[in-house]
């Protein structure tokens, strides 16, 4: 039995022959909860800014849970919430408001202030929905606490500079037996007269968007890309360097830092392998799509924009390209994009970036490897997550490899699934364990290559889990919860509402969930889509199969109503659903 998956994948135009038309771009939703300048899109952020200890934004809200950017200092209180635009660490369960005068030339640590509140836990149970099932600190203001009127007296701000004014409101979350220094979330108000506004929320250090996938790139003569560029260009000669622009285009912004892609190869004339990285970066030895004669295949690449806008690809083998962008991360992202690096390779002849884990030779059967990934290939000793690339090749037979963190029980799921001989590919986002360390278990004798990507710094909003099961079709597995489980094949053309909202470590009120998903014993050749319940089914998809083919890709997307994921299949066949983490 084929196991299933974890990773950062991405919706895509189907590319079989059963294939839907094109996508429209526009910007979804923000799946991370982001804060960003609230007064207006164009103000500048004060002198001090960017201030070092902080990791996001605030947001405030009266009574009704209505957002706030404006109000009375007298008030009492000056808003009802206060929000973070992130998650505390873990194991924080507490919440404190402080306010600080900024002063010129005074660094942000030593401002004077005081608290403005007393210590809240949370989730808030007192606050209004969905403020009240937040995974993100909530602190509730009473008439006791401390009124903006009050700092002000405490701590007048009379700076004869353009400090005048200014206070900085921070949200510093605490918790039994933390240490390490103290980060919060941080906003920017002036006060003029006996009123307060706010002049700058530090930008959400936390900002994925999604967008409704849109075609970027397509050499073949019968699709079309979204804005007409880069279309029916032909077939890639082999050893060639496509230059993509990326930014400004499908709903992605000029001064996006790093794009949620999903790239296919169609046709190939023989084995090879694509490599995706930033354009104005020497190419790296590492690879994103590896293909064989004829094959179509894809895979989610999550990659740092290069010089003017650009994303490279370099083909080893003439083929047709396919690139669908599915979302991108802002410039303020916790999300660090590097130029892919290789820090596995157990085959002859190739070379890690470091030289270490180098030529160890095939793994045997169901073994273990312990990988370093932290204080690696540029990522910091303290990255709490990663996101890889993981290929199987030459194995000896059917079977499956299963990325997790280390000092953790390995779980029933699974990140590439491959058949005897073969050599393929998935894109891996997951949770750094013990000693900075990612686990894989592979099920059958076989070469393994990892590179890495990027990752998530020690506070991110992006919240890696152990993977779950959430969805098992077939007879003789288990999901996380036991439901969603043995349920029988789906049928053709049927969306099937699958709960992910207070399941496997998703809290209910998450935006958004990075899955894995597996099709396995499809009937005939087709595709799945996975987009959020609530909305219009868009042109597009994220498993291409042929028939009998098990086959996975991850895929990042919106929560929609009910806390559930939608999943259409236009073929009969069976389908495994693996969370991997969440957006809160």
């Amino acid at each position: 039995m084929s196991r299933l998956s974890t990773a950062i994948a991405t919706a895509r135009r189907p590319v079989c022959a059963a294939a839907v038309g094109l996508a429209t771009a526009g910007l979804l939703a923000v799946v991370a909860v982001s804060g960003g300048r609230v007064a207006s899109a164009d103000t500048a952020p004060p002198a001090f800014e960017p201030d070092p200890g902080s990791i996001g934004g605030l947001n405030f809200y009266d009574a009704s849970g209505t957002s706030i950017t404006s109000g009375a200092i007298t008030a009492a209180p000056f808003a009802a919430y206060v929000q973070a635009t992130g998650p505390g660490r873990p194991g924080d369960s507490k919440a404190t408001l402080f306010g600080y005068v900024p002063k010129s030339g005074v660094p942000s640590g030593s401002w004077a202030g005081e608290a403005l509140t007393a210590s809240t836990n949370y989730p808030n149970a007192a606050a209004p929905a969905p403020l009240a099932t937040s995974s993100t600190p909530v602190v509730s203001l009473v008439a006791g606490d401390t009124t903006l009127a009050a700092l002000a007296s405490d701590y007048p701000n009379v700076a004869a500079d353009s400090y005048r004014g200014l206070y900085q409101l921070r949200l510093k979350t605490s918790g039994a037996g933390q240490t390490g220094r103290p980060k919060y979330y941080s906003a920017d108000i002036l006060v003029t007269g006996s009123a307060w506004s706010v002049v700058y929320s530090s930008p959400s250090a936390y900002e994925f968007a999604p967008v409704l996938p849109a075609h970027l790139l397509e050499t073949r003569a019968d699709g079309m890309t979204i804005d007409g560029l880069f279309n029916n260009t032909g077939f890639v000669d082999i050893g060639t360097v496509t230059e993509l622009p990326v930014a400004g285009r499908g709903g992605v912004p000029a001064d996006a830092a790093a794009a949620a892609l999903n790239v296919t190869v169609t046709e190939p004339a023989a084995a090879g392998f694509v490599t995706v990285y930033p354009c104005g970066s020497e190419r790296p030895t590492a690879s994103n799509v590896n293909f064989s004669a004829g094959q179509t295949i894809p895979n989610a690449v999550v990659t740092k924009i290069g010089t003017g806008g650009k994303v490279c690809l370099f083909n080893s083998q003439p083929t047709h390209l396919v690139v669908d962008v599915n979302g991108f991360f802002s410039g303020g992202t916790d999300y660090a994009p590097i130029v892919p690096a290789r820090i596995l390779e157990t085959r002859s002849g190739g070379s890690t970036i470091d030289k270490l884990f180098n030529n160890t030779g095939s793994v045997p059967i169901n073994i273990v490897t312990e990988l370093p990934v932290a204080g690696r290939a540029g990522l910091p000793a303290d990255a709490s997550s990663a996101v890889l690339n993981v290929t199987v090749t030459g194995p000896a037979a059917d079977g499956f490899v299963t990325v997790y963190p280390c000092g953790s029980d390995r779980p029933t799921a699974s990140s590439v699934n491959f058949s005897a001989g073969q050599t393929v590919a998935n894109a891996v986002l997951t949770k750094i364990g013990a000693g900075g360390k990612v686990c894989l278990f592979n099920s059958q004798p076989t070469d393994l290559v990892v590179d890495v990507n990027g990752y998530y710094g020690p506070v991110s909003a992006y919240v890696p889990l152990v993977p779950a099961r959430l969805l098992e079709t077939r007879t003789g597995g288990s999901t996380v919860d036991g439901t969603y489980n043995g349920t029988g094949i789906v049928l053709l053309g049927s969306v099937n509402e699958l709960a992910v909202g207070g399941r496997g470590g998703v809290p209910a009120s998450a935006a958004g969930v990075v899955l894995n998903v597996t099709v396995t014993e499809p009937a005939a050749a087709g595709f799945v889509t996975v987009y959020a319940c609530g909305s219009d089914r868009p042109t597009a998809s994220n498993l291409n199969f042929a028939a009998g083919q098990t086959i996975a890709n991850a895929v990042a997307t919106k929560v929609g109503a009910g806390g559930k994921v939608c999943l259409f299949s236009s073929q009969a066949t069976h389908l495994v659903v693996d969370v991997n983490g969440f957006y809160p």
